[in-house]
């Protein structure tokens, strides 16, 4: 009886673990299929709703949305193998452009926000950041 009872535990918690991976998959197929106008309005909307913008401020946010949208979807993927192939400029080049990228961003997003949104806005992409580090360890262990 102990034996079974052993057997569907782990049978139910891989049942549930390949439905988890399955259901993010999803996610990003659907985003995948959106255009460029719709991300970028989705995306204000939301912020729209955290950071209660005023009619100006959602402009403003959704014309940097769909600017961000635009680059993201144009960038190309390097690959684990590409990488590992680079030189170490390279890696460098790569790294301080994203970096510059992102200050960019940070500044156009400042321009466009009150202090206190700011504040909001910090706090939450470094949430976002905390929780990719989770789940980026949580597949690891899965290929394991």
């Amino acid at each position: 009886m102990k034996k079974l009872f052993l057997i569907f535990t782990i049978l139910t918690t891989m049942v549930m673990t390949a439905q988890d991976v399955k259901g993010t998959s999803k996610r990003k197929a659907f985003i995948k299929d959106l255009s460029n106008e719709q991300l970028a309005t989705l995306k204000t909307k939301r912020m729209t709703l955290a950071y209660n913008l005023s009619e100006k401020q959602t402009d403003a946010i959704y014309t940097l949305q769909l600017d961000l949208v635009k680059k993201h979807k144009s960038k190309s993927k390097i690959s684990v193998k590409e990488r590992k192939q680079m030189s170490s400029d390279e890696k460098y080049e790569l790294l301080m452009r994203r970096l510059d990228e992102k200050i960019e961003t940070k500044k156009r997003f400042a321009a466009v926000l009150t202090e206190k949104q700011m504040e909001k806005f910090e706090m939450q992409m470094k949430h976002k950041r905390k929780m990719g580090r989770k789940r980026m360890h949580k597949r690891k262990i899965q290929k394991s």
